[in-house]
């Protein structure tokens, strides 16, 4: 199920194939830090489970970042972006990430207690940014709606057992709600590059794409208070 098992080095990639919590024989016992849908009876599917269905490979490491955290990717042959940089260089977007860790690191946890302050990120893809939040004690509302980024973002928020800290959307953000938005999915290239109605995905890949339609929110039906910082990573919408 991909975690480490002891005396293993958690840094060394490793391939998952199967859902946490499922009978995976060898993976040992995992108490969930929220509810996992996949676990329920009649439950729907777990997200290593809906990955592999579509034939995509699911692996995962630790980070590089402080602190570090099991974060789930690709291989980077059908991914040329965030899988490629994360297999390479354990992390994803240095620069920026450098930058939010120095906005998190004094204001996740008030210093006089109470409620942790509130990252909203949305455009999440695996959810590198919601991980990073939550692994430094802020809470996470995280808007994904490509299914099979959706499944990578599940996956590592319950390997980290920070799912009581993120709460996970896959809808669009938009200034209409509940409408259907189409969007055009590569399955090789820039996968990031996801977008409604295609207009950023890289033509000189050659690739499959896959058009779905999505549910849309518009984010001051969602967010009702303060909010400690907001990522919108969107490809142009």
């Amino acid at each position: 199920d991909g975690r480490p098992k002891e005396g293993e080095d958690p840094s060394v990639r490793r391939n998952v194939v199967c859902d946490l919590g499922t009978d995976c024989r060898d993976c040992g016992p995992w108490v969930p830090s929220a509810r996992a849908p996949w676990l329920e009876p009649g439950g729907v599917p777990g997200p290593v489970a809906r990955l592999r269905e579509k034939e995509v490979e699911v692996r995962v490491k630790r980070s590089f970042s402080n602190p570090p955290f099991l974060f789930a990717y690709t291989n980077p042959a059908a991914d040329f972006d965030v899988s490629n940089n994360y297999e390479h260089g354990g992390l994803v977007e240095g620069g920026i990430t450098k930058l939010f860790y120095q906005i998190f690191k004094d204001k996740c946890v008030p210093p006089a207690g109470g409620r942790p302050s509130l990252f909203v990120d949305v455009g999440s893809n695996f959810g590198w940014f919601s991980l990073l939040a939550a692994s430094m004690g802020c809470r996470a509302v995280a808007f994904e709606p490509v299914p099979h980024f959706f499944a990578f973002l599940e996956y590592s928020v319950h390997a980290n057992g920070l799912a009581h800290r993120v709460d996970m959307r896959q809808t669009v953000v938009s200034a209409e709600p509940s409408r259907p938005v189409t969007m055009t999915v590569p399955n090789r290239g820039i996968w990031g590059t996801a977008s409604i109605g295609g207009s950023n995905i890289d033509k000189s890949v050659e690739s499959v794409n896959t058009n779905i339609t999505v549910p849309s929110v518009r984010l001051d039906d969602v967010i009702k208070e303060k909010v400690l910082l907001l990522k919108v990573d969107v490809e142009g919408w």
